[in-house]
């Protein structure tokens, strides 16, 4: 399995200068993940996206595939009744909370984090991936 990683867009910019050198970034990597402990140290180091990109750029039309599905959750769903709903149906995933976490953001405090899904079958389509 393999995620792109973007190691020019530090964690520690401000979030839109974080945002732009991932969105904009076009020198990206693969990173093959053999073990949940590559997984772990290369989210939690690095700016990175589900999918593998032609040229590594990071842009629609260069999508090649993606073996995991990410989600961020804001402000719509607890984290614990995220947990509740996952075990009920019995998915495997990793959840990991974000920067902004309980903090207040436009006035709201809440849960943010990021649910990511591995995929028994990778997506291997531009129309797949934008229909997910």
């Amino acid at each position: 399995m393999q995620i792109t990683i973007f190691k020019k867009a530090n964690l520690k910019y401000n979030k839109n200068d974080k945002q732009k050198a991932a969105m904009f970034a076009t020198e990206g990597e693969i990173s093959n993940i053999s073990k949940n402990i590559d997984f772990l140290e290369t989210i939690l180091e690095h700016t990175w996206s589900t999918g593998i990109f032609k040229g590594n750029n990071r842009k629609n039309d260069n999508f090649i595939k993606s073996y995991f599905i990410a989600f961020d959750i804001d402000d719509t769903l607890s984290l614990k009744e995220a947990i509740g709903r996952i075990n009920l149906f019995g998915f495997t995933c990793i959840i990991g909370t974000t920067v902004n976490h309980q903090k207040e953001k436009d006035g709201l405090l809440a849960d943010r984090y990021r649910v990511i899904f591995p995929l028994q079958n990778p997506i291997l389509t531009k129309a797949e991936y934008k229909a997910t």
